[in-house]
């Protein structure tokens, strides 16, 4: 197949890029006005989310997957306006442009649009399905939830063929400190040079599924095989880890202890995803532990402060 990639160069999409050239599919990765336009065997282009007539020709590819956004809830908190530009108006411009490749009857690409599992309300430990009600409860959330809408419009007015995923939290090598594992990492490596006993943490009274990035982009690459147009996929292991527990871990991996300082706890806040339809559709199950995902950041953290 080839395949068009957005947000090519970001934690999620380096890692997708990487296993659609072992697959053997031919990858265009786009990334961002003067970033590096270098990859791993992909031919990179530069493009510009707010500017519709800055995307390349969407009608040469057999798939575009979109991962392209502004992925931090605390970044979005601060500057909604940016967040709903980027995820909003930026998705609905790749959605024009393959509605006029469809118009124009230049290609029939498929699009796998990347939103969150986080959209569902996050106070009860069972497990969200497709059906569950949708809660967005911050900009973030709510942008992306956004931006699935205009998708299925687009789709319902013309014959563009759209699968969306909803990946719950993941995490691994590659990617920074904004997300949780790497910060708790991170800080806990930083107490341990400096012979500290505590560390500086938010709200801990959280508990959320941890995904490693790998098996996400496992069920991105067999949606593109598998998916069903105009259906969603929960992408979800079915257990969450408390945020106590996985701080836990982090200490023992980094052999130091530490107590959590917090900033204040808030109501608990639960959410876990029933990821029973992506099965059935594609034979997807999560094949790397929690623990396995928090080593591997570890070790990538620890990797990077030897080359330092």
């Amino acid at each position: 197949m080839k395949i068009f990639v957005t947000g090519a160069n970001g934690f999620v999409g380096r890692a997708l890029v990487g296993r659609l050239l072992g697959d053997g599919h031919a990858v265009t990765g786009g990334v961002g006005p003067g970033s590096a336009q270098t990859g791993s065997g992909a031919e990179m282009v530069s493009f510009d989310l707010s500017a519709a007539d800055s995307f390349p020709d969407l009608g040469r590819f057999d798939a575009v997957v979109h991962l392209a956004a502004a992925s931090s809830s605390a970044d979005a908190a601060k500057n909604p306006a940016h967040t709903w530009t980027v995820n909003v108006v930026g998705t609905v411009n790749l959605l024009q442009t393959l509605a006029r490749v469809l118009e124009d009857d230049r290609g029939d690409p498929l699009l796998l649009l990347v939103s969150t599992g986080e959209v569902y309300e996050a106070s009860t430990e069972n497990p969200q399905d497709e059906t569950s009600p949708v809660v967005p409860a911050n900009p973030y959330i709510a942008s992306k939830l956004a931006a699935e809408i205009a998708a299925f419009e687009v789709a319902r007015r013309t014959r563009l063929r759209l699968v969306v995923a909803r990946p719950f939290p993941h995490s691994g090598p590659g990617q920074d400190t904004r997300f949780v594992v790497p910060d708790f990492v991170a800080k806990v490596l930083a107490a341990r040079d400096a012979g500290e006993s505590s560390i500086q943490v938010g709200n801990m009274n959280v508990a959320r599924e941890l995904l490693h990035v790998s098996d996400v982009v496992d069920a991105y690459v067999r949606l593109l095989h598998d998916g069903v147009p105009e259906e969603i996929y929960n992408i979800a292991r079915g257990t969450a880890t408390s945020l106590t527990k996985l701080l836990t871990l982090v200490c023992e991996l980094c052999d130091h202890q530490v107590t959590p300082r917090t900033t204040g706890e808030r109501p608990a806040s639960f959410l876990t995803g029933d990821s029973g339809k992506l099965f059935a559709a594609t034979g997807w199950k999560p094949q790397i532990s929690v623990e396995e995902v928090v080593r591997d950041v570890v070790s990538a953290q620890l990797e990077n402060r030897e080359l330092a």
